[in-house]
Formats: structure tokens, C-alpha cells, sequence
């Protein structure tokens, strides 16, 4: 990580180069080609006409990051994507793509079986964790682990998945989902 004064005589030098030229000061999460989208840059640091560094700018447009946010480090590939999507820095495939090479704990009902349960939203699901830290209250019911092809199966019809449903990021994933990110290597 550079210090404060490294970046600090970065955007002084850069201000020298390019006179009247806004710095963007952009998110290092930020991964992508081309052109850097105005919700990856935080704000940028206005320049005046004789190379000096006037003041900073924040982006109203900008969309913070879970580290930005203070979200506790991702515990697991699943869990960071979650985090990114919720943020709107990731999409859903990325989710599935992480989710369907997970071993995961599944909350078992009194049979055995994974439990239905509702997810916020009213919605059948059967309650998955990618991580110990994630289970929260629900840290005294049974669970077992195993990968996410071999639950697939197990997961009764109409049901979604509901992962990771009390850390600070969660969302719901459709079996069919899963079941298409898989198709090519089925």
C-alpha cells in the first residue's frame, strides 16, 4: 500500500503534466477493461490551469465498496462475490460461478433433510453457509456440509437457495441457476 505522501506527490506530479485536468482518484476494487465507469471512481481531485492541486471533488455517482463500507473480510470466494454483487460491482453469474464449486453447510430440518425455510422476500429456500462465521443465531441447529452439485439434488422443488443468510451480504439463488452454470461441464 502506498504512503499518503507517495500518492499525495503522484497527483501533484500528474497536476504538472496535465494542467486544468480533473485527477480520478478510482476505486481499487475496480477490476475491468476500457473505460472506467463514473460508479468506480470516488471523486477526483481538481487541477488549476497552472498545474496545482486546488481541492477534491467526491462522485455522487460512485458506489462504495464492502471494505470502503467497513464489511468484515470475505470469508471465502462465495462470500466476496455476494459482498461485490450487493455492491453492484459483480453480478449474479459470479455468484453462481463461485457457488457451484462451494462445499457449503446446509441447515437440516428434524428428518434430516435440508430444512425449508422463507426468505425475506415470503419465498421457499433452503438455507446454505459458505462459512461458520455466517451462521449467527442460527449457530445451534444441525447442519452438514457438502458440495453444492451434491445438493442440488436434495433441494425440494420450487425451493430457492438462501446463502449465507445472516452475514452482512445475502442473497437467493435459483436452483436452475446453478443447474445452467453447470450445464457445460455435465
Amino acid at each position: 500500500m502506498e504512503s499518503a505522501q507517495s500518492v499525495a506527490a503522484e497527483v501533484r506530479r500528474k497536476a504538472a503534466e496535465e494542467p486544468g485536468e480533473p485527477i480520478a482518484l478510482i476505486d481499487p476494487h475496480w477490476e475491468g477493461d476500457g473505460p472506467v465507469p463514473a460508479w468506480a471512481v470516488i471523486g477526483a481531485w481538481q487541477v488549476d490551469e497552472a498545474g496545482d492541486v486546488v481541492g477534491f471533488e467526491y462522485n455522487d455517482e460512485y458506489r462504495p465498496t464492502p471494505e470502503r463500507l467497513g464489511w468484515p473480510e470475505p470469508t471465502d470466494p462465495v462470500d466476496a462475490a455476494i459482498q461485490f454483487l450487493t455492491v453492484g460491482y459483480r453480478t449474479f453469474d459470479d455468484v453462481a460461478r463461485a457457488l457451484v464449486t462451494a462445499e457449503v453447510a446446509v441447515l437440516l430440518g428434524a428428518d434430516g433433510t435440508p430444512a425449508s425455510l422463507a426468505t425475506p422476500a415470503g419465498e421457499p429456500a433452503v438455507a446454505i453457509f459458505t462459512a461458520t462465521e455466517h451462521f449467527g443465531p442460527l449457530v445451534n441447529f444441525g447442519f452438514t456440509a457438502m458440495p453444492v452439485t451434491d445438493l442440488l439434488p436434495l433441494v425440494p422443488p420450487g425451493h430457492l437457495l438462501y446463502v449465507n443468510a445472516t452475514a452482512v451480504a445475502s442473497t437467493v439463488v435459483p436452483v436452475e441457476a446453478l443447474r445452467a452454470v453447470l450445464a457445460p461441464t455435465e
